[in-house]
């Protein structure tokens, strides 16, 4: 019986040791942090609202740009132009891509510039339908970005074919195209001298030479990135010197236990980094943020979807960038701090969020619906 008895009480410590030590374990790895608290990285950094342009990538992508400036010495006070960044990157504020592009909205403004957010969102968002006058007929920010594009692309004019082979071009050829240089400047000073007419009175700081060079482009697509270069005007500016690269993890193919645990490692080593740890960008399954604990968005195969449709549609996955900016512990599990692009106060039945742009959510969770990881070293 006392045999029985001193068995029965090592039981009871020893799981009474383990439960401690778990809970110390998970306090310890789950301790507190926040980014956007006191001077951490995020602390100046904005919240942001894509509407329903996919841009989510560059809004990812600018977030984690300006923060890594912000606690590197820049000026605190500027933020990143992510429309400007969707359109040097894709040309568009509509493609869609298949996630972990953040890092090449990231290098796209390394090659195009930094166009800054007050020189160039908020005069579409706020002042372009104005400058139209038809202030009521674009209710949200998106759709007026969406316009921007639209009116731009009306304006640009193709360039003559080049027909013929590798070392033939045909008869004419050179004497369209100087024709079609010499139209475009006088479109540029017509541009220039009819800005209020034409909606872009906003975008006050642009030259006419940056007009005429992007009329120059060979390509819708590049006429593009370099009009919107052009509408920032004195807001654009070179980053100079030494920039951080943008490092990228994916999603393999078969690794559905595997590669979550390498994303929570990986997630967990950057948020304790003792030198000035930075925001992580993160691709994933949107639903997670509507659904309860327990869904999976990925199945099997390379980022888990066998075509383009399925992993863009939005009752499965709806493929998504946001940043993750802490973590902490809620109810006993260990939850991610999540920095979407859904605007400050959007709202998530199923995960607590505040008024700053910030959800929590289960990191097992969240973790099995992500596709891939970019981060700034």
């Amino acid at each position: 019986m006392l045999f029985f008895f001193k068995k029965t009480m090592m039981k009871v410590i020893l799981i009474s040791i383990l439960s401690l030590s778990m809970s110390q374990s998970l306090a310890k790895s789950c301790s507190t942090i926040d980014l956007d608290k006191n001077n951490g990285a995020m602390a100046k950094v904005k919240p942001l609202d894509q509407g329903y342009t996919n841009t989510c990538y560059a809004h990812a992508g600018t977030v984690m740009l300006d923060a890594w400036l912000h606690s590197h010495g820049g000026d605190k006070s500027k933020q990143t132009s992510s429309v400007a960044s969707a359109v040097f990157s894709q040309g568009s504020v509509m493609s869609a891509g298949l996630g972990n592009i953040s890092c090449s909205a990231i290098d796209a403004i390394y090659d195009h510039g930094r166009c800054e957010k007050t020189g160039f969102d908020d005069k579409v968002w706020n002042e372009f339908a104005d400058g139209m006058g038809e202030s009521g007929l674009w209710t949200s920010r998106s759709q007026r970005s969406v316009k921007l594009m639209d009116l731009l692309g009306e304006i640009y004019v193709k360039p003559p074919r080049r027909r013929g082979g590798k070392n033939f071009v045909r008869r004419g050829y050179y004497s369209k195209k100087r024709k079609w240089k010499k139209e475009n400047a006088q479109r540029a000073n017509l541009i220039y001298c009819n800005l209020d007419a034409i909606g872009l009175s906003t975008f006050n700081s642009m030259n006419v030479k940056d007009i005429e060079n992007a009329l120059n482009a060979n390509f819708k697509s590049s006429y593009l990135k370099r009009m919107v270069g052009a509408l920032c005007g004195e807001k654009l500016t070179e980053l100079k010197g030494k920039q951080p690269q943008c490092k990228k993890m994916m999603r393999y193919q078969h690794a559905e236990n595997k590669t979550p645990k390498k994303f929570k490692n990986k997630i967990h080593e950057i948020l304790e980094n003792p030198n000035n740890p930075q925001p992580i960008g993160v691709g994933y399954c949107a639903k997670v943020l509507q659904k309860p604990a327990g869904f999976r968005g990925f199945k099997k195969g390379i980022l888990g979807f066998v075509s383009l449709s399925t992993v863009l549609d939005a009752d499965v996955c709806g493929l998504h960038e946001s940043v993750v900016i802490g973590r902490k512990e809620i109810n006993g599990k260990c939850h991610l701090k999540i920095r979407n692009s859904w605007g400050a106060d959007a709202v998530y039945r199923n995960w607590p969020s505040d008024n700053n742009g910030n959800v929590w959510v289960d990191e097992d969770d969240f973790t099995h619906n992500m596709g891939s990881l970019t981060h700034l070293e």
